[in-house]
């Protein structure tokens, strides 16, 4: 499902200020800085009844179109700075995820298989889980899941 449309870009550069490098954007007459926290965790941008996410708002400012997928390189919600927001396909933002609160063992696609007594590596591509094997120790899943992050092109950050 596309997101709703963001205001034009001359509607929203007459109304607001952005910061690149801050990520700070501020209404023009007042000053005052624009957004609110949503409960899950970043700036909202309110006006005329409507409510979009403050990033979409500033892709659009920056670069007169809205996108898919804005994906916060560095995990942080709250940071909009524009060297932090790309533009990304699902695949792209999955590639590029924080770790799950209920991962046990410390590394997104690893874990430990009870009744094998085994650690098992994972790894989604194009829709598709690929089992990349059970080894006897924890630090050879480990090593087989970053391997294939890099064969498949995951982002640096993913899983922190």
């Amino acid at each position: 499902m596309k997101p709703k449309p963001t205001p034009s870009q001359v509607y929203l550069l007459g109304l607001l200020n952005y910061n690149p490098l801050t990520g700070i954007v501020v209404y023009q007459k007042s000053g005052e800085e624009a957004g609110s926290i949503t409960s899950s965790g970043y700036l909202q941008f309110k006006h005329q009844r409507k409510t979009w996410p403050m990033h979409r708002i500033i892709y659009k400012m920056v670069h007169g179109v809205d996108c898919d997928r804005i994906d916060h390189e560095n995990h942080n919600r709250l940071d909009n700075r524009l060297e932090n927001l790309k533009n990304v396909d699902n695949t792209g933002n999955l590639q590029n995820r924080s770790m799950f609160s209920n991962n046990t063992s410390g590394v997104m696609g690893v874990s430990f298989i009870i009744s094998r007594q085994k650690w098992q590596a994972t790894i989604c591509h194009n829709n598709v889980n690929i089992n990349l094997g059970r080894f006897k120790t924890k630090e050879e899943a480990i090593s087989v899941r970053k391997q294939a992050e890099l064969n498949y092109g995951y982002h640096p950050n993913h899983g922190n």
